[in-house]
This record gives structure tokens, C-alpha cells and sequence, in this order.
């Protein structure tokens, strides 16, 4: 599997999406919180992450779900190209946690560590945070921002032109952003009582979603094999 994910995959690709921009995305979010404000520099660190992420994935994989997409009829003809093509999708669905988890090694994880200093505590009661949780709180953004990183993999690869693509991706970013950014507002007072629930009910739709996003894949590209799609 990891064969053909290296195999198939641009080294470029490799190095600009699983590298480059979750530590340019952790910076970013790291020394805007250290300097101005926490909550700000997230989802502007957030949106940086996905903006490049998209553009990148796009010019990986295309709109490789829709009829007559770059590279299919390739591998329609050749031994072995569609097994390959799956197997290396499924490593780039996994590497999305990966990537989200070198994101917050660098620019939430100083922070967290940190949290107990008045400059940071400030800021979480304006938002409505318990310093109490806020680890728990975190785990929260973690989970939201894989979660959206799926919605955005399921949506952007029906996408034919990079114009489209923006314009899809802008519109998942925004509503990623609201969503990770009201949910102090959503749930109240995010003392760890009450985060509890929220973080068992991301755990489950995280996994709904993961395969959700591999069956839809089986189909489309199976589909797109016998040109049974649009």
C-alpha cells in the first residue's frame, strides 16, 4: 500500500503537503498566539493550512471522481492501476492525520503547554474557555479540523477547474472556520464536563466519516472504470 502511494504520488506532492505546509501552518498559529492573540492566529494559521492543502491536492489528484479525469484512462488499461490508485488514496485519507497532527505539534502544543500564563488565560475566559479544559478543548479543534479536512476530500475531487476548486474550498474553509470558531458559543461554558460528550460525539462521526469517504471512493472509482459516471 505504502508502495504504491509513493509510487503513484508527486515527490513534490509528498513534500509540500505531508511537510511544508503543517509547519508553515504551526508557525504561523505558534507566533500569532505568542505575540497577538491565540484564537485569531488559529484560524487564520487554519486557513493557510487548507488554502495551500487544497491547491496542492488538486494538482495531485484532479477531479479524479468525474468521467474522463487526468491519468484514469491510464490506468483503466493497465494491470493493477486501479488496485494501485485505491491503495494509494487510502494512505493520502490516513496521512490527513498526520499532516493535522504536525499542525498542532507546532503551533498548538507551545501554547498548551503554556496555557497557565496570564496572557493566554485572559484570552480563553474571553472566549468562554475553562483553563481547566482547555486541553480538552483542544482535542475538540483536533478532531473539527479532520473532520473537515474529509468533507473537503469528498467535495473538491468532483471539481473540474482550479477556478471552481478555489472557489469550493474557500466556501468549506469559512464554514470549517465558523464551525471551530462558534464553538464556545454552541455549547456554553467549555468547562471538561461538558466537553466530554462533544469529544465522544466527534470520535464517532470521525470514524462514520472515514468510511463514508472510503466507500464513496470504492464507488466512484469503480464506477469510473466501466464509465458509469458523469
Amino acid at each position: 500500500m505504502l508502495k504504491n502511494y509513493f509510487t503513484l504520488i508527486n515527490t513534490k506532492y509528498l513534500v509540500i503537503a505531508n511537510i511544508i505546509i503543517p509547519v508553515v501552518a504551526g508557525l504561523v498559529c505558534f507566533l500569532g498566539g505568542k505575540y497577538i492573540l491565540v484564537v485569531p492566529a488559529f484560524l487564520l494559521a487554519y486557513m493557510v493550512f487548507m488554502v495551500i492543502d487544497g491547491v496542492t491536492d488538486y494538482f495531485c489528484f484532479g477531479n479524479v471522481y468525474q468521467k474522463g479525469s487526468l491519468g484514469m484512462d491510464f490506468l483503466k488499461t493497465s494491470y493493477g492501476g486501479m488496485k494501485a490508485l485505491k491503495q494509494a488514496m487510502i494512505v493520502d485519507f490516513i496521512s490527513r492525520y498526520v499532516r493535522v497532527l504536525i499542525f498542532v505539534a507546532i503551533g498548538v502544543l507551545p501554547i498548551l503547554i503554556n496555557a497557565d500564563e496570564p496572557k493566554y488565560q485572559e484570552e480563553f475566559m474571553m472566549y468562554g474557555i475553562d483553563i481547566t479544559s482547555i486541553k480538552m478543548f483542544a482535542l475538540i479543534l483536533i478532531l473539527l479540523m479532520i473532520f473537515v479536512e474529509y468533507i473537503f476530500i469528498n467535495v473538491d475531487r468532483y471539481i473540474a477547474t482550479p477556478q471552481n476548486a478555489y472557489l469550493i474550498n474557500m466556501l468549506i474553509i469559512v464554514g470549517g472556520g465558523a464551525l471551530i470558531g462558534g464553538c464556545s458559543y454552541l455549547f456554553g461554558p467549555l468547562t471538561f464536563g461538558n466537553l466530554i460528550p462533544l469529544v465522544v460525539l466527534m470520535l464517532v462521526l470521525l470514524v462514520v466519516e472515514f468510511i463514508f469517504t472510503i466507500w464513496h471512493m470504492n464507488r466512484k472509482l469503480d464506477a469510473s472504470y466501466i464509465d458509469q459516471i458523469d
